[in-house]
């Protein structure tokens, strides 16, 4: 039983990993291109990488 309840755990989070992995990475590329526009050094092709 507990393996059934450990399967189940992993299923749930992989699944949620997966809804919510693709929003914090547009959160992070957002926050980084504001930090970069604030006057942080010019890291134009890192930018570039993020906006793509």
């Amino acid at each position: 039983m507990k393996v059934v309840a450990e399967i189940v755990a992993a299923i749930i989070l992989l699944a949620s990993g997966g809804y919510l992995a693709p929003k914090a990475v547009e959160s992070f590329k957002k926050e980084a291109i504001i930090k970069v526009n604030q006057g942080l050094p010019p890291l134009q092709s890192f930018t570039q990488k993020l906006q793509k």
